[in-house]
């Protein structure tokens, strides 16, 4: 019986030989936008995992898109890191894409040089408690032409694809929500207007890259912002996205300003595929479903059940960036399962730090602690088969050593068994 998972897939021309799609994630490892030897690293290593399409990002489209830390699409001068990046991912056997956007009133001016963020209407962000300036229409027309001009050197620089985001709280879903966009003039008021800008963004990408060049969105089908977006505008807006000319849509849900909880572990694995289900019954591209799809089978079920065509895996491949190629060799049981804590990845960039893991100590350090094999292998005998015993252990034996582990409770852990237990509630017995 053929695995669902691992069935190819074809994104205009480009054909995809699993349904693992590794979404854009904000990492914090770039220097002034330029991609270095640790980004390159972590994706080099994803690739070699198994994922069937990369996407990294999201890259800049102008000097007031993002910080310096994102990747840099916006100049000539970044050319050379993005060639660098897409060899990479390629030459370790993934498709790759990168996500273009602009983070509107999510910017801080700080990073800006002290100049305010941009967005559709002066409308405060409780992100950052800053004010923006409205667009202008001349404005409008730069940030149009900045897309595009970012998609031209995606595609020199060799990616497979380019990704537009167009959701999140960001520029384009700001200018779609009607909560941050109180325009009286062609990109405001009623929906037609409002999705004005995202349709012109992709046309004009499109007329630059030419027919035959994948070009994906990510976008939400719900908001989670009171007084937002119906979901039927949405999706609405994703058949229009369709008609534009995009040729795959991977659907997401949240602003980062939503109080619904997206990431953490109170989140049931999965639970956000109807999001990709209501698009998937509306177009005719191939759709991707997002969220807490950290474990092969919930993949696989999302694909059966014919709820989405891809799954995006992306702390999943923080976490273990071999989760692709041991679900496709039958060990799964080796899978180390991401546990949805965002201490490493999430809340390490408001730290201004670079993505790391909790469950992956290499993850963000790929470089730096490349295990070679070791030219006089020894015998090695580890004490306490705790959570450090366990990981030296395996440090040992990638080097090629022969490992013995002494633990003298009768099972591994340690105290990994403490903290996956959790607290029993008031009132409720150990049985219970």
């Amino acid at each position: 019986m053929k695995d669902p998972l691992f069935e190819p897939i074809r994104i205009n021309r480009l054909t995809l030989k699993n349904r693992i799609y590794l979404p854009a994630m904000h990492l914090g490892m770039c220097e002034e936008f330029l991609v270095n030897d640790r980004l390159v690293a972590f994706y080099a290593e994803r690739a070699k995992g198994g994922a069937g399409m990369i996407v990294v990002g999201n890259a800049t489209v102008d000097e007031c898109s993002g910080n310096s830390q994102y990747i840099g699409a916006h100049l000539d001068a970044h050319l050379p890191g993005l060639t660098r990046l897409a060899a990479a991912i390629h030459e370790n056997g993934a498709h790759s894409a990168v996500q273009l956007n602009h983070a509107g009133r999510y910017c801080h001016s700080v990073f800006l040089d002290g100049r305010a963020p941009v967005a559709p209407s002066a409308i405060a962000s409780s992100l950052t408690g800053e004010v923006p300036e409205a667009l202008t229409l001349e404005g409008i027309r730069s940030v149009v032409a900045s897309f595009a001009d970012a998609a031209a050197r995606v595609k020199k620089a060799g990616f497979s694809a380019v990704e537009v985001l167009s959701g999140t709280g960001y520029l384009i879903s700001e200018f779609l929500s009607p909560l941050t966009n109180t325009r009286d003039d062609a990109y405001g008021g009623p929906l037609e207007n409002r999705m004005r800008l995202g349709l012109e963004i992709m046309g004009a990408i499109r007329q630059r890259v030419g027919a035959d060049y994948p070009l994906l969105v990510r976008m939400d089908n719900h908001d989670f912002m009171e007084g937002g977006m119906p979901r039927e505008e949405l999706e609405t807006y994703a058949q229009r996205l369709v008609s534009a000319g995009v040729d795959a849509l991977c659907i997401k849900g949240g602003w980062h300003e939503a109080r619904t909880p997206q990431l953490t572990p109170n989140v049931p694995r999965g639970v956000y595929g109807y999001l990709a289900r209501n698009v998937k019954e509306r177009v005719s591209v191939p759709v991707i479903a997002s969220h807490r799809i950290n474990d092969p089978a919930i993949a696989r079920e999302l694909i059966g059940e014919g709820w989405c065509d891809m799954v995006a895996m992306g702390r999943s491949l923080i976490a273990d960036p071999f989760l692709p190629e041991k679900a496709r060799t039958g060990r799964e049981r080796e899978i180390v399962h991401c546990i949805a804590c965002a201490q490493g990845c999430f809340d390490h960039l408001f730290q201004l730090k670079h993505v790391e893991c909790l469950c992956n100590p290499r993850a963000g350090h790929e470089e730096e602690t490349r295990l070679v094999k070791s030219p006089a292998p020894k015998k090695v005998m580890i004490i306490g088969g705790g959570a450090a015993g366990m990981t030296a252990a395996l440090a040992a034996h990638e080097k090629g050593h022969q490992v013995t582990l002494y633990e003298k409770a009768m099972r591994l852990g340690g105290q990994l068994h403490l903290a996956a237990a959790p607290p029993r509630p008031p009132g409720v017995s150990r049985a219970g």
